[in-house]
């Protein structure tokens, strides 16, 4: 008699241990990260080729940091003040600043098309918080008509630039083909190993249940026992699952009852799906033995865990 399966969720065999396999699909929160992600540029005044004297001027860089540490100190209507004349001039660390205060409403009256204003200046001119921010606002709706195609554009814009968050949206956009947006798994593999190496682990889980599931991609059990296991190690609970069946099963891996069963009981310590009915179902497969001894690894495993 043939297993019912579950559309949302696999099954390898008749009776045997469920992996989570729905992709995670949360986004990343919006960038307060003030560090200037490069050097400042220029700001030419018009049909002189001069550099502005304040925008490029030692003191110019010295009040910058000096608006950066009233926002670090929760001082954000001296922060605005000093940011403000530099956003004017095209500094786009200020205006990015700027930006994050009406964004946030702090020191000032929330105002997220004043937010958008100031980041798209800020993101025109390269800096990546501020194209991740611009992104998200699109993503979201935020002072704006929801617009997936120009939230696309500006997560690019950050993504190309190594932001692992926008590169992890991004790739969620290709995967599930957000409004506007065609689906192209090949992108979405792109920027999904992209992020997950930058130890995203949203972007490992991902990209593991990809190569697991041959989805747009020839399967992979080796790949995707790769990815589960950096994934697992960052402390993700579903990757911690889907690893303990692998190695129970032998999938990309030499077969291990007690691996499997040690990652088992760390999923269900944190109470991942099916965690806890699938280490009744390995202890029933297992001896006194490996189960003892599943434990005791379990315990060892849990301590090089990267909180």
């Amino acid at each position: 008699m043939q297993a019912a399966f579950a559309t949302s969720h696999r099954f390898d065999r008749m009776n045997t241990a469920e992996k989570r396999s729905s992709r995670t699909i949360g986004t990343t929160v919006k960038s307060t990260e003030m560090k200037p992600s490069r050097q400042f540029r220029c700001l030419l005044v018009a049909l002189t080729g001069l550099c502005s004297a304040v925008y490029c001027s030692s003191a110019s860089a010295q009040s910058y940091q000096a608006a950066s540490q009233a926002y670090d100190r929760g001082d954000y209507t001296t922060a605005l003040e000093i940011a403000e004349p530099l956003a004017d001039l095209g500094n786009p660390n200020a205006q990015f600043l700027v930006a994050l205060l009406y964004d946030e409403g702090d020191g000032v009256a929330l105002d997220d098309e004043t937010a958008i204003r100031w980041y798209e200046q800020a993101a025109a001119q390269g800096h990546t918080n501020a194209q991740f921010n611009l992104a998200y606002m699109y993503d979201h709706g935020e002072g704006t008509l929801e617009n997936n195609p120009e939230a696309l554009t500006w997560y690019t814009r950050a993504a190309e630039q190594g932001d692992a968050a926008a590169q992890m949206n991004l790739a969620l956009m290709y995967d599930f083909a957000e409004t506007g947006i065609e689906r192209d798994m090949s992108q979405a593999l792109k920027w999904y190993t992209a992020a997950a190496e930058q130890d995203t682990r949203g972007a490992q889980y991902n990209l593991a249940v990809i190569y697991d599931e041959g989805d747009g991609v020839p399967e992979d059990n080796v790949q995707a026992m790769y990815w589960y296991q950096r994934s697992a190690m960052l402390g993700d609970a579903n990757s911690q699952t889907n690893l303990g069946v692998m190695y129970f099963y032998g999938e990309g891996t030499n077969q291990s009852t007690v691996e499997g069963l040690a990652w088992t009981y760390i999923a269900a310590d944190a109470e991942a799906d099916f965690a806890s009915s699938n280490a009744e179902l390995f202890e029933r497969e297992s001896s006194k033995n490996e189960i003892q001894q599943a434990r005791r690894r379990a315990t060892q495993l849990r301590s090089t865990l990267i909180r």
